[in-house]
């Protein structure tokens, strides 16, 4: 058997039966505190001399550096995706036919694993994982594979190495600002207790969590979806999600008593794992803002449902229960010194057709909220032209209805927005169409970008949970890939080479913003222009334009140390 080996960047896809031509990474730079991604391709392939059952090859991949004990590896494993596009989908995908795609990136025991003859893997490799501070300089790191052969009838193995691949990283003397684009992709709790087999707000639910808002973190998200009542998202009407409720609440002689205990607990552990917001679940239902979500409230000694979808989201009842709840709620905000970090949700995705309750129950929130901020997702410029929308976070595709004629704006994307060159993250799709967005938020100044799912691993409405590893569209309710960016493993979870894109995308908005306080604004978007003369949201990059881009962007920031 004969093995090749390629050094790749980080947005090159090696889809299974593929067969590189050549490295196309040989130098790397980034700054101090970033993280940096690459690949090794390996291909094995038969020769003549060749035994009956040489079909593959065990195998060991090693790093040699200085820093090598910052360098994290994974195998880039395939996932089996049988709808990969939508029937509004364009054109800009690596494949749209049903097979296995490399999405999830799995941690090996001594980095150990199996190449078959005729198969391409790939070994994903992630320098500075945690963010750290690097000391500036240029360092060597050279890539080993050997080849593990063990006799069938013993534990002994013979080690051979079978290919190497060196080249340099150079750290710049500089680091990335603190992240000014808020990000937030939406963690479903039910999710996760129903495949790591916990209750939820036990002590091995916390773990686990801690081990997803980590995870989360370190990818460049700064904002995480606080249940402090079951998130009324995605849901059949009379129907409920399983509880995951922060918030303690009593009734007793006719008022409402709130514990924040629990939820303490959680915003501490957040906070501890790097979260700076954290964004408060939806206070009624989604598409309409016509109920309230589902709060258990003790009364006499028992648990009851007190408020969901026998609940009209006018009622006096439910006013007075949300007017004690966001006084007391405020207390606690500030008595704990979280102030500018909460952010409130009213009801997700309002439409025109929602303009009668959606605004009367915005206009109630807004008085009892007051300077704290909120917003929703939408995609009618008539709902944030009426003020019923404070923060408009706009749908990609209609972003063009926003621009320039509201403030603050935040940008977000389902799988739907998959047409017209639009940014998305769809397994099918090439690596730089997630990449290109954090360029795009920092052209247009967006504040802000969301996305539903970083781990909705269950079908349409949630009607039933479903391994992604197993259905990568969610048994065809969605395309793969629409609904999350990591893959369940029980302990925690198994990151997307799509997580890490978009964790790429975010730095290089990072990068741009440092370079804009050494420049000014204007030289950094001539810069951008530049690279990317059609820059927009419909925006069609090829991986050249986008390491151009970020490899000028790294030569000016030097240029001015």
């Amino acid at each position: 058997m004969k093995i090749n080996v390629y050094l790749l960047n980080v947005l090159d896809t090696v889809l299974d039966g593929d067969k590189p031509r050549c490295d196309t990474l040989k130098y790397a730079k980034m700054l101090r505190n970033e993280a940096f991604s690459f690949e090794l391709a390996v291909l094995v392939s038969q020769t003549e001399s060749d035994g009956l059952w040489d079909d593959k090859m065990e195998l060991r991949v090693t790093v040699e550096s200085e820093i090598k004990d910052v360098i994290s590896v994974y195998t880039l494993e395939n996932v089996p995706c049988t709808r990969v596009g939508y029937k509004s989908s364009d054109d800009w995908f690596i494949s749209k036919k049903s097979g296995v795609y490399p999405d999830r990136l799995e941690k090996r025991k001594n980095n150990d694993f199996t190449a078959p003859i005729g198969h391409a893997r790939s070994v994903f490799f992630t320098l500075n994982e945690e963010k750290s501070d690097l000391e500036p300089g240029k360092y060597p790191v050279t890539v080993k594979v050997f080849r593990r052969d063990r006799h069938e009838r013993s534990e002994r193995e013979k080690i051979t190495l079978v290919a190497e691949k060196p080249f340099d990283i150079e750290v710049i003397d500089a680091m990335l600002p603190k992240q000014s684009i808020m990000t937030t992709n939406w963690i479903h709790y039910d999710c996760i207790a129903h495949f790591s087999g916990t209750k939820p707000f036990s002590e091995g639910f916390f773990k686990t969590v801690r081990e997803v808002i980590r995870t989360a973190v370190i990818n460049g998200q700064n904002m995480v979806l606080l249940p402090a009542f079951t998130p009324p998202l995605d849901t059949p009407i009379g129907a409920e999600r399983m509880t995951v409720q922060l918030v303690k609440v009593t009734k007793e002689n006719g008022r409402y008593v709130f514990d924040f205990s629990l939820l303490d607990k959680f915003v501490r552990m957040c906070l501890e794992c790097g979260v700076e917001y954290f964004e408060h679940s939806h206070l009624f239902t989604q598409w309409g803002a016509k109920h309230a979500p589902k709060i258990i409230v003790r009364e006499k000694g028992k648990s009851v449902k007190m408020f969901g979808w026998k609940t009209d989201s006018r009622s006096e009842e439910y006013k007075t229960f949300l007017t004690a709840y966001i006084t007391e709620l405020k207390k606690y905000i500030a008595e704990n010194g979280l102030d500018g970090k909460f952010f409130f949700h009213i009801s997700d995705e309002p439409n025109t057709s929602d303009l009668e309750s959606y605004g009367d129950v915005s206009g109630f929130m807004h008085g009892l909220l007051g300077n704290l901020p909120s917003g929703d997702a939408l995609s009618d410029y008539e709902l944030y032209e009426k003020g019923y929308v404070k923060t408009p976070i706009v749908a990609t595709d209609r972003m063009d209805d926003f621009l320039g004629r509201a403030d603050n704006i935040w940008a977000y994307y389902t799988g739907m927005q998959s047409m017209d060159n639009l940014s998305n993250r769809l397994i099918g799709m090439p690596q730089e169409r997630g990449r290109i967005l954090g360029t795009v938020l920092y052209y247009y100044g967006i504040k802000g970008f969301l996305n539903w799912g970083f781990n909705a691993w269950h079908n349409r409405l949630a009607r039933k949970m479903i391994d992604p590893r197993v259905s990568s569209d969610m048994d065809g309710d969605f395309v793969s890939g629409t609904s999350y960016i990591v893959y369940p493993n029980g302990k925690g979870v198994d990151m997307s080479v799509r997580l890490v894109t978009f964790r790429d995308s975010m730095q290089d908005a990072d990068a741009l913003a440092l370079l804009e306080s050494m420049t000014g604004r204007e030289n950094v978007l001539g810069i951008i222009r530049k690279h990317f003369p059609d820059i927009g949201f419909n925006c069609r990059v090829s991986k050249a334009q986008l390491l151009g881009l970020r490899d000028e962007v790294n030569r000016r920031i030097s240029e001015e140390l």
